[in-house]
């Protein structure tokens, strides 16, 4: 059925009973209804829809062995006999793929044998329907599946991008719930001038680091609705240490000014942080602990949260920030975040080149020939430039992105008892050159040192901007 190539990777089946066991559990689910992820079509229907493949809620185990009918089962299932029926999935966010959960608890005697699995990025040449016509690649080619249990395979260097996936069950019978783990990759929130979640999953917010993740999920924390209870959001284990507390960093989808967070608690009763504050930054890293020169800016100030309550703060800052850290005191568990901002760049940054050009003339003399002289001319060139870039009226990020020297002379010798006596500069250039830079600089984002503002300095102590005839001259 259609276009189809194989995609040389390395898969692997992770079976297990818990998905929360593997590595997956860190990345999202992109073939989640939350996420928007809807059944384009599919091949046969007859004894269960395949929308329920794309279900929050996990699959409750049914442990009675007797035998139940067809049509009973909470999943997709097929009418027998039918050999190879698919499902075509529409992802609700484009994004990569990395592993797969082929969920088929309670499918024992009408499990499939085999599931294949394909992937295809909605092209701009063919109409949506065509789907005969895509070029679909093979991520799982023909695996096999164990009845009653979560069938967990890993895709191993997947960088493309996919919007689609068309899942083949071999010969029939069906699966209950189907989970695509990966990464959204988007970038409809920058092009935005209207005020978005930008900690969203769908709108390019991902998680970059917390300090613990017991009991749910990290990147549940971001996505849409409020779940099914407290373990579809992210959940700390109780903390037994003084001045403790738990926290959670998030790369917004974009820069942006940010007007109001929400931190909603639903579900979470006698589990429920004391107390929440939320800081911001702006950072070029993805994460903000990588930066030496970051800067952490308080947003909402610590106070009580009610458990079980949608809460809402106000964020007073025309600032632009990049990250926010949500810190729960001292742990607890919250559903979601919001983060409402309005996208918007930094202003392109000034960049400053300085070429310092000097000449020495060093003098040295035989100590047993006091009257043989030897002059050595040493020609040196700096280029140092710099970039400034505001990021708030109050903030100036100035740095140097590029430092290079050269040092070309005329050779001399030194054998013998000899030492340099006087250094001359001859003569000095500085040139300046001031332009734009289109487009962000990732040393841009980091603060300098505060004497790199200072003039640069020569090997002999100098500044550039001394005038040769105030040189002073020094016995090495």
């Amino acid at each position: 059925m259609g276009n189809s190539t194989s995609k040389n990777t390395d898969y692997s089946n992770l079976s297990s009973s818990r998905v929360e066991d593997t590595v997956l559990c860190e990345y999202v689910d992109l073939a989640a209804q939350s996420m928007g992820s809807t059944i384009v079509r599919a091949s046969d229907e007859f004894f269960g829809a395949a929308a329920n493949i794309l279900k929050p809620d996990a699959v409750k185990h049914n442990d009675d062995d007797d035998t139940v009918a067809d049509g009973e089962l909470d999943g997709w299932q097929t009418k027998r006999h039918s050999n190879r029926d698919w499902a075509i999935i529409r992802l609700g966010c484009e994004g990569t793929i990395t592993g797969f959960d082929i969920d088929t608890t309670n499918f024992r005697d009408s499990s499939p044998v085999q599931v294949k699995v394909e992937a295809a990025v909605a092209s701009e040449d063919l109409k949506d329907d065509d789907f005969d016509n895509w070029k679909w690649t093979t991520l799982l080619p023909d695996v096999a599946v164990k009845p009653d249990t979560h069938n967990l395979f890993l895709i191993r260097d997947t960088d493309e991008l996919y919007s689609h996936l068309r899942v083949t069950i071999i010969p029939d019978g069906g699966i209950a719930r189907l989970r695509c783990f990966g990464s959204v990759i988007t970038k409809a929130a920058e092009s935005s001038s209207e005020p978005l979640d930008l900690a969203f999953i769908g709108n390019g917010g991902h998680v970059v680091a917390c300090s613990d993740a017991r009991y749910g999920k990290r990147p549940n924390i971001l996505m849409s609705g409020i779940g099914n209870g407290p373990s579809d959001g992210w959940v700390t284990q109780r903390s037994r240490l003084k001045n403790r507390n738990d926290w959670i960093v998030v790369q917004l989808g974009t820069s942006a000014v940010l007007k109001e967070a929400v931190v909603d608690t639903t579900f979470f009763k006698g589990n429920a942080p004391e107390a929440i504050a939320i800081d911001g930054c702006y950072s070029m890293e993805s994460d903000p602990d990588l930066d030496v020169g970051v800067e952490w800016v308080q947003l909402v100030a610590k106070q009580r949260i009610n458990p079980n309550e949608r809460q809402a703060y106000a964020i007073p800052s025309n600032e632009i920030f990049t990250h926010v850290k949500l810190t729960v005191f001292p742990d607890g568990g919250v559903q979601r975040l919001r983060i409402i901002g309005t996208p918007k760049k930094l202003p392109n940054p000034t960049v400053t080149t300085e070429i310092i050009q000097t000449t020495e003339v060093i003098v040295t003399e035989d100590l047993e020939k006091p009257d043989v002289k030897e002059t050595a001319i040493v020609e040196k060139v700096e280029t140092i430039t710099t970039v400034e870039r505001d990021i708030s009226p109050k903030k100036k990020v100035s740095s140097s992105i590029n430092k290079k020297s050269a040092t070309t002379a005329k050779s001399v010798s030194k054998k013998g008892n000899k030492r340099e006596l006087v250094v001359e500069a001859a003569e000095e250039e500085v040139v300046s050159v001031t332009n734009k830079r289109r487009g962000p600089s990732a040393a841009s984002a980091r603060k300098a040192p505060a004497d790199t503002t200072e003039e640069p300095m020569l090997a002999n102590g100098e500044t550039a901007t001394t005038p040769p005839n105030k040189r002073v001259k020094r016995n090495l």
